[in-house]
């Protein structure tokens, strides 16, 4: 396991803060040795530019913390304003080291090397929050299991995970997209691995459950409790409790034909033989430290009475639960998602490179450890509306006996 010297609140502050320094001293340097040779017009184009960005982001992200605003129009809003603070702080930042590092040196060319490096940073952060991020793939993947049922052999699973529904326009879009694949499909189970909303039942708008009603399968649809399901995130618990918002989400989600299992096993009947399919809940011990902490929960407790009864399929949202679910019972496969590889993965490797390797051992893909498997969804939504090397995903498995 890494050793990670943060929790989420604080590696959160840690970035915020970091990232607010970087760009007030690249601000400074820029207006001082660039801004302040352009020509009126140029001037008031560029603090135009960037008093929008940072005013529209702070405004978004201040109001944001009380709860007060909701619906497509405040969604919109605050997306955009987060896109073009992005855009600002990673251009800017980057112009201003080549800037700084020529003054240095007394050359020209760290400033032209570093100009063409912020232009291609700027269009990869369009590229990710215009096309990338609004584009579905689909990820086949085929594990030979030993052990597998005669009757499970080329049993097809649909994987979908952190859907991270929301008010913005675009989330009815990618649900429709995500429908219609899922169907073309022709899984015989679907399961969904958590976080089907961003912070509040409401968001799961009657549109977005007539769609996903829609996602139908022989075995059933079932998923579990993600963090983002809880209702850690809501601000105004006194107009809806954590409590309120956990049943209503569940009543939505009933009323979709998906079958919440969180803490429960059922089994499930798939040619003369037997799937034990097991929804685990979110670990308790991580609370909100979502990011960057190990799993001290003991699982045993839940999975006593499955050993030794049949195949073991199961659900975690966090993948970094694995190794207490591997001590605690003999889970053949299991599938979770939540990482989303951090939304940024570069072509180096197998598998790529990902800031989320710094923090989870398993981030992406498949992994094997003695027979048995591991699958972690890249999933569909977005918490920072920009995909970069990691788009929205279904993933369809194929178990084949090995």
């Amino acid at each position: 396991m890494p050793i990670v010297f943060f929790t989420f609140v604080n590696m959160f502050l840690t970035i915020i803060i970091t990232v607010t320094i970087l760009y007030a001293l690249s601000e400074w340097a820029i207006c001082r040795h660039c801004v302040r040779r352009m020509s009126r017009c140029g001037r008031v184009f560029y603090g135009a530019v960037s008093g929008l960005g940072v005013v529209g982001f702070a405004t978004s992200f201040l109001v944001g913390l009380t709860g007060r605003f909701s619906g497509p129009a405040w969604s919109i809003f605050s997306t955009s304003t987060m896109i073009l603070f992005l855009f600002l702080c990673a251009t800017k930042i980057t112009f201003a080291v080549g800037l700084m590092w020529s003054l240095w040196a007394g050359r020209k060319w760290p400033k032209k090397v570093f100009s063409v490096i912020a232009i291609i940073v700027g269009l990869l952060i369009i590229y990710g929050s215009q096309v990338e991020r609004h584009t579905l793939r689909v990820e086949h993947q085929t594990l030979h299991i030993e052990g597998l049922p005669e009757g499970a052999d080329g049993l097809r699973i649909a994987q979908l995970s952190d859907v991270h529904f929301s008010h913005h326009p675009s989330s009815l879009r990618m649900a429709r997209k995500v429908a219609t694949e899922v169907a073309r499909q022709k899984p015989d189970i679907v399961i969904d691995c958590g976080d089907i909303v961003n912070s509040c039942h409401e968001e799961l708008s009657p549109e977005a459950m007539e769609i996903f009603s829609t996602i139908t399968a022989p075995l059933g649809v079932y998923t579990v409790e993600g963090n983002h399901d809880k209702g850690d995130y809501i601000v105004d618990t006194l107009r809806l409790s954590v409590e309120d918002n956990r049943r209503l989400l569940n009543e939505k989600l009933t009323a979709m034909g998906w079958r919440n299992i969180t803490s429960t096993t059922i089994a499930l009947p798939v040619g003369g033989d037997t799937l034990l399919l097991t929804g685990l809940p979110y670990p308790p011990s991580l609370g909100k430290g979502t990011h960057g902490k190990e799993v001290c929960d003991d699982y045993s407790p839940l999975f006593a009475p499955l050993n030794s009864q049949g195949f073991n399929i199961v659900i975690a949202h966090n993948p970094i639960a694995w190794p207490n679910i591997l001590a605690a019972v003999d889970a053949e496969l299991t599938l979770s998602g939540h990482v989303h590889a951090m939304q940024l993965r570069l072509p180096l490797g197998k598998r790529g490179w990902s800031p989320a390797s710094w923090i989870y051992p398993h981030w992406s893909g498949t992994y094997q450890q003695d027979g048995r498997y591991l699958n972690i969804s890249d999933g569909i939504g977005s918490g920072v509306p920009m995909r970069i090397g990691v788009p929205p995903e279904v993933v369809i498995i194929e178990l084949r006996k090995k």
